[in-house]
This record gives structure tokens, C-alpha cells and sequence, in this order.
């Protein structure tokens, strides 16, 4: 694939991930909103007359617009760390670790969000008249339209369980995400997932 397909001036598509060891794309990315390079930083010496000069950035993450709404995982900070000086089989522990982590995070990011979702699912009673119904031509039940509105009173009253900082953070953070191309693609998901269910249902209503 040709890199200027990905590397130009516009700003890069939601999700993309590059991985370079070019310096070169230092410069190109130089707009990116992350960048994070991996490395060991390199001692200069004293009994060096001329300075040592590393090609790329420097080790470290950069952030142009990342903000920080839970606390951190120390524990787990630190059993990375310990793990990148350790053994192999360390080293393969820790990025199970790492998986576990992320996977467990976003099980526990989507639980508001579920919970909610749940109260949109037309309730069993509701399936039941529907399909009780002598109306002619009558369409197949859907799920309610999710209100935004709605959520936040859901998320006000039974809250989340993510470490946020605040209550205030909490609020942002979700905001923030329910703007992005990631929630309606999570949604559209959903809906499908749920009228499948909802017309498996009403077929197995019309069998009996």
C-alpha cells in the first residue's frame, strides 16, 4: 500500500495505528495527535567531545490532545515495567496482562451504556400484544431511539464503574465518546443484534 494513502496532510482516520521505524515519518506525522516511541534513551558521555545525535523522537509518549479521566492502574504500571527488564516469559505474562486489561476496561466502559440500551429493548409484555394484534400490515417492533438525554439520567443515577476522577469527568468522558464515529458504529451493532432477536421472536410467535 502506498503510504501516502495513509501519511498526508489530512488528519488520520479514526483507529489508525502506524507502526515505523523510519525517521522519516517524524516529520510527516509531525500533525498526528499521538505519537509513542519505544527505546531506551541513550546516556551521552562525558569523555565525548562530539554530542550523540539519535535519529526520530526521543523515547517517551506525546499527546496533543489525550486527557486523562480515570486513575491510573499503578499495580499494573509497575508489573510492565518490572516485566520489560525481566524474562521472556515475563515479558509474555505482562502483555497477556496488558490484553486482559484493555479487554476488561471496555467490558466495564460499556456497562452504562448496556444497561440503558436495555431499557430501549421493547419488554416481553409489549412482544406479546404485538403479536396478539389483528392490525393489518403491522410492522416489526424496533428498538426506541437512544436518547442522549435519557442516558445521562441513567448515568447520573446508577453511575459507573470505570475510577473516574469526578463526577464531572465521568459526564465529559462520555459526551466525548457519544460525538464519536465509535458510538454509532457500537449502536448500529446493537440495533441489529436486537431486531434479529425481536424477529426470531415474532416468527416463533406466527409457529404456534
Amino acid at each position: 500500500m502506498d503510504h501516502s494513502s495513509i501519511v498526508n496532510k489530512l488528519p488520520p482516520k479514526s483507529g489508525t495505528l502506524l507502526g515505523v521505524t523510519n525517521p522519516f515519518f517524524e516529520k510527516s506525522c509531525a500533525h498526528w495527535p499521538h505519537v509513542l516511541s519505544l527505546g531506551r534513551r541513550v546516556k551521552h558521555s562525558n569523555n565525548s567531545s562530539a554530542p550523540t545525535i539519535i535519529a526520530g523522537p526521543a523515547p517517551g509518549w506525546k499527546t496533543k490532545s489525550h486527557k486523562r479521566y480515570i486513575s491510573k492502574d499503578r499495580a499494573l504500571l509497575k508489573s510492565l515495567e518490572d516485566a520489560v527488564r525481566g524474562s521472556d516469559a515475563l515479558k509474555t505474562e505482562a502483555s497477556l496482562n496488558l490484553r486482559r486489561h484493555f479487554c476488561s476496561r471496555t467490558a466495564t466502559f460499556l456497562v452504562p451504556l448496556n444497561r440503558y440500551l436495555n431499557t430501549l429493548i421493547p419488554t416481553v409484555a409489549q412482544q406479546s400484544a404485538h403479536a396478539s394484534s389483528t392490525e393489518v400490515n403491522k410492522t416489526l417492533l424496533r428498538l426506541k431511539t437512544f436518547s442522549t438525554t435519557d442516558f445521562f439520567a441513567s448515568l447520573k443515577a446508577h453511575g459507573a464503574l470505570l475510577p473516574f476522577k469526578s463526577a464531572s469527568k465521568q459526564k465529559e468522558f462520555y459526551e466525548r465518546w457519544l460525538r464519536t464515529p465509535a458510538f454509532g458504529m457500537w449502536l448500529g451493532h446493537q440495533e441489529e443484534l436486537v431486531h434479529h432477536s425481536l424477529k426470531e421472536s415474532a416468527e416463533r410467535g406466527l409457529a404456534t
